[in-house]
This record gives structure tokens, sequence and C-alpha cells, in this order.
């Protein structure tokens, strides 16, 4: 197998614990999720703070397993991930029960922004906003 350290498609934005489980993990035909690439969203499972793969799709379990993102083992990405659960849920809340229109704005655009496709954690929110049954005008 080629050096793939300095190779620009090999390269992406991850937190330092995930970089090093995934190691130099590199499986033709069964690469990790590339969520430049792939439509990461419908691969994976958001539960809350833990990630699980969609029945079937061996690149997402391969992924979920290698960084160990379905385990208790990550206890620090899980407690991040939570404190972002309880951040988003206040924010929700402060938007649901603003009565000033303007403000109400700011504040749902603040919600959309934290579920956008470029911001951290987002599928999760996504997921715990849809479980909530809830609109942002």
């Amino acid at each position: 197998m080629e050096d793939l350290h300095f190779c620009w498609e090999n390269l992406t934005i991850a937190c330092t614990e995930c970089n090093r489980r995934k190691n130099d993990y590199y499986e033709v035909g069964n690469e990790f999720l590339d969520p430049y690439i792939d439509d990461v969203e419908n691969m994976l499972e958001h539960h809350g703070p833990l990630v699980l793969w969609v029945n079937g799709n061996v690149r997402a379990e391969t992924t979920v397993r290698t960084l160990e993102l379905h385990s208790h083992i990550r206890k620090e990405l899980i407690t991040r991930k939570i404190g972002k659960i309880g951040d988003f849920n206040n924010l929700l809340e402060r938007y649901l029960a603003e009565g000033d229109y303007i403000l109400k704005g700011l504040l749902g655009r603040q919600v959309k922004e934290m579920m956008g496709k470029y911001s951290e954690y987002s599928a999760m929110l996504v997921g715990v906003f849809s479980n909530k049954g809830i609109t942002i005008e």
C-alpha cells in the first residue's frame, strides 16, 4: 500500500482521537466514509451522542467500529456531544418561548446554523431536532 499521509484525497479535519484510532487504516473497497463524497447522513444513525451504522452498510459499520463512535469508551467525545445537545436544547427552548419577532428570527437562524451541514455534530443535532417535531419559521 502506498503512503497516504500526504495524499490530499486522504486528508480531512478530524479530532486527534479519531485520527489516532484511524491510524493507517485503508482498505480498497471498504474505505472509511468520506463526508465530502458520501451521503453520510443516510449511512449513519444518530442516537443522541452515539453513532451507529445503517444495517448492511459495511463501510459505515467499519468506520463506526474502528473509530468506536458507538461505544461508551469514547467518554470525552460523548461528554462533548451531550454538552452540544444541552446547548442546542436550551437554544430551542429560548426560540420557542421568545415573543419578540426579531429576536425569535435571530434565534431561529442560530438553530438552523447549528444544524447546518458544516457545523460540528450537525447530523446529531438534526436528529435531536426531528425527534422534537417542531418547525422553525
